[in-house]
């Protein structure tokens, strides 16, 4: 399968203008209420060339510009940042050639009567991703099924001087310059190259390794046993790449020095295989 690195980081950290996102994910009795939503009206087209790729999720939909039609399978399917996850090739397989290279453009409202369910979605997007899945299904035809994967991953532990870590406070000074993370915590990103540093703010352990897995070789799963938010800072490396044979070294985060360490696992996850898919029908 091509490659689905084809989003810049930057694409995550735009795509959400709704008011507010809520901090837990969905139960299983509202998964199962959410079967059958879909968009309202939604417009699907190839995109001009040259054009710049965006995700952005707005109060009432979705605009999908200039990306190709696996991204809108990974949004169907998985959570939003394996989008630019650099190991999820291998979740999806058997999609033609022209879904991972063709790319398109969806604009896409929801009822009005939707509003207040759309903004407020838990942090897994629940809403979001059957509102695309039932959108490939009417206009591209798709039909999957699922498989089981089991790929490398690292396992994110405290380390041995993880008294560095600082518990978050309401009266902490938290800069202007920040991004917002789903379950509530917060990031500085790195402004420049001479100061490669990610300072985080009221964030749990969960949040930093799904964080952490958008720009590493493979996923990190929280290993910590940690439950509280704490305010800490993590370094990218700069002999990042040296050794790309070696797992300890695949992550672009230099965790040697901070309260954190990566230890080799594995973990099983649910991949799709495409049965059918279509070019989109006219709009």
């Amino acid at each position: 399968m091509a490659s689905l690195r084809h989003l810049s980081f930057v694409a995550l950290f735009i795509a959400s203008a709704s008011a507010h996102q809520a901090a837990t994910g969905s139960s299983a009795a509202e998964r199962n209420s959410l079967r059958g939503f879909t968009f309202e009206v939604a417009s699907i087209r190839e995109s001009a060339p040259n054009s710049a790729s965006a995700l952005i999720w707005k109060p009432n939909g979705m605009l999908f510009r200039s990306l190709p039609l696996m991204s809108a399978v990974m949004l169907a399917y998985f959570p939003q940042r394996y989008m630019v996850a650099r190991w999820a090739d291998p979740l999806v397989k058997d999609a033609p050639a022209w879904v991972t290279t063709t790319k398109y453009d969806i604009q896409a409202t929801i009822a009005p009567e939707h509003i207040h369910e759309w903004a407020s979605q838990g942090v897994d997007g629940m809403l979001r991703q059957e509102a695309v899945r039932q959108l490939l299904v009417e206009r591209c035809g798709l039909n999957v099924h699922r498989f089981p994967v089991t790929v490398r991953a690292y396992g994110l532990q405290i380390a041995k001087n993880g008294n560095a870590l600082t518990p978050a406070s309401a009266n902490d000074h938290i800069p202007a310059t920040i991004v917002r993370l789903p379950r509530g915590g917060l990031v500085k990103p790195i402004m420049d190259n001479d100061h490669p540093q990610l300072d985080f703010y009221n964030t749990d352990m969960i949040e930093l390794a799904s964080y952490l897995s958008q720009s590493s070789d493979h996923p990190i799963v929280d290993q910590t046993g940690f439950l509280g938010k704490v305010n800490f800072s993590i370094r990218r490396r700069e002999d990042y790449r040296d050794n790309e044979t070696d797992l300890a070294i695949d992550s672009p985060w230099d965790l040697r020095k901070g309260p954190f360490r990566l230890v080799p696992t594995t973990i099983n996850i649910d991949g799709i295989a495409i049965d059918h898919i279509q070019r989109p029908t006219a709009n």
